[in-house]
């Protein structure tokens, strides 16, 4: 049997781990010639058609998220036209809901909803045998009496205790990441999320996630984002991962999902331990809104959170990325703004705020109607009004995210960007500042200049900027501000702040600037970098 397994990605970077998956569920007894066209969504598809079809497929397959359905739909038809005689199937987030108009949509002979590992390998099975479908747990699938759905999310029981392929030739190792999981499913009960009804944790044994990172490991994989809904939980398991992590494989770099609200003392003390830049911590906040939290059945301990993301911040050896939700249930434009400066304020290493996507099988799309949330009914499926927040002000959210994309997350946008919006009238007031620029893609100096424009009545917030300008190569000479050339070092009561003091004075390029705060000379090495400095010192400012 061969199978053509089509995998549009979001980019080159992400690659996914399912064939490599569903090819080690199959039977021994079952003979399968596994092909993976693996590309990016803005790929041409009619060259894709014609290259699937070249391979001559009895099954072509597919996953679906929202951002590639319609490109893979597209692909299909073509394939469908090309190769009537083979049979196609997807799978994946996007067939969690009802999958009748999917089917259509795509050109597919069936749909595997939930975890399809089991499923799709029986489906496989009777069509080499050339038997009916029926009862196969988790399919939707249309044939000549209209269209069939069993009715079942199905979540794969085996899970557990079945190794990680990490020496499958499916495997897409040779990527910048690859995805990985420990556990399935969540504790967690989120009304907006695929997992929010996954039922009990299945968990890898910590003996068999050591083995299969070892495997990892040999086949070069360097950097791993868990697909762990809640790493943090349960507490015992995450402190010995941790552990792990930092004892046997310091050369792994991870990235993982933790709510901020569950960090126990066992995990803040390993985590104080984390090999510098080994972790990247993904902080799902959502709402800082009790009220709000309430209705969309997560933790409501604020003050929890706020203590958990602290914590977090405080560790020098991570970044951590903290993560809102625009459009929830009972929200408003006011909630997302306060709780942006809220948080903005602790100084993650980003904020990203996103519009509520009211995915299909979530609880959250069957209750919609109930919450008087207005969506659209297409993939990204995002919310378009609510009885609290509506169009006008959504899309004051959207632009505030990206404000917060483009001011805020740049690391040498950050220090001026808190400094000018400590609250949230502040924030408010520099998102209309900033609109023009918001509307259009604006080169980072572009922006660094507008905010220069906006802090002249803030001197820490000018200097910030100024430090920024002078430190990360936008050059000297075309500087918003006025300095000068330095010749030789610095004068004696100036104190090295960053870099290197330079072996040879005479061999580097000195510049001067003046500050309403300070005094700066930044030294720069053509060898080096010409652009940035090698060495920055400081003094308190001249007084007259």
């Amino acid at each position: 049997m061969r199978i053509v397994w089509l995998e549009l990605n979001s980019s080159y970077a992400h690659a996914s781990i399912v064939p490599a998956l569903l090819a080690q569920a199959l039977p021994t007894d079952l003979s399968v010639d596994w092909t993976v066209v693996r590309v990016t969504v803005d790929a041409d598809p009619t060259g894709l058609a014609r290259q699937v079809a070249a391979a001559q497929p009895d099954v072509v397959g597919g996953t679906l998220y929202l951002f590639n359905r319609r490109a893979v739909a597209e692909v299909l038809a073509r394939v469908r036209a090309l190769v009537p005689t083979c049979r196609i199937a997807v799978g994946g987030p996007e067939c969690l809901g009802d999958n009748a108009a999917l089917l259509a949509e795509t050109s597919a002979d069936a749909a595997f909803r939930g975890e399809g590992e089991e499923p799709f390998a029986t489906w496989l099975q009777r069509l080499d045998r050339n038997q009916g479908w029926e009862g196969i747990p988790g399919l939707c699938y249309r044939d000549t009496d209209g269209y069939h759905d069993a009715g079942s999310t199905p979540r794969w029981a085996g899970f557990a205790d079945r190794l990680f392929p990490a020496d499958s030739p499916l495997l897409p190792t040779d990527r910048p990441f690859l995805q990985y999981e420990t556990a399935r499913g969540c504790a967690g009960t989120c009304t907006f999320c695929t997992s929010g009804e996954s039922g009990a944790v299945r968990a890898k044994d910590v003996a068999m996630v050591a083995r299969e990172l070892a495997a990892l490991r040999e086949r070069g994989v360097r950097e791993l984002r868990l697909l762990d809904r809640t790493f943090n939980l349960p507490v015992s398991r995450c402190v010995v991962l941790l552990r792990l992590f930092r004892e046997e494989f310091p050369e792994l770099r991870l990235h993982l999902e933790i709510h901020p609200g569950l960090l126990a003392e066992p995990i803040r003390e390993e985590l104080a331990q984390a090999t510098p830049g080994q972790l990247h911590v993904e902080a799902g906040v959502q709402s800082l809104s009790p009220a709000v939290l309430v209705r969309i059945g997560r933790q409501t301990d604020i003050e929890k959170v706020l203590a958990g993301l602290r914590f977090l911040l405080a560790c020098p050896a991570f970044e951590t990325h903290v993560d809102l939700l625009a459009g929830l249930p009972g929200q408003t434009f006011a909630d997302v703004l306060a709780d942006a400066a809220q948080l903005v304020a602790l100084g993650p290493a980003e904020v990203q705020l996103e519009v509520l996507k009211v995915l299909p099988g979530t609880r959250l799309a069957r209750e919609a109607r109930e919450l008087g949330l207005v969506h659209s009914p297409l993939p990204s499926y995002e919310v378009l009004s609510t009885a609290t927040f509506p169009a006008a002000d959504l899309a004051r959210a959207e632009q505030l995210s990206r404000l917060l994309d483009r001011f805020h997350n740049p690391p040498i946008l950050q220090a001026a960007f808190r400094l000018l919006a400590p609250d949230a009238p502040a924030l408010a007031r520099l998102l209309g500042q900033c609109a023009e620029a918001l509307d259009v893609p604006v080169a980072l100096d572009r922006r660094l200049r507008l905010l220069a424009s906006l802090a002249t009545e803030h001197p820490a917030a000018s200097e910030a900027l100024q430090r920024a300008w002078f430190g990360n190569g936008f050059g000297t000479d075309q500087a918003p501000w006025p300095n000068q050339p330095w010749q030789g070092p610095p004068p004696e009561n100036a104190q090295l702040e960053t870099g290197t003091e330079p072996a040879d004075f005479r061999r580097v390029r000195g510049r001067y600037l003046a500050t309403a705060e300070n005094q700066f000379w930044f030294y720069y090495d053509r060898a080096v970098d010409p652009r940035r400095p090698v060495a920055v010192y400081r003094d308190e400012p001249l007084r007259s």
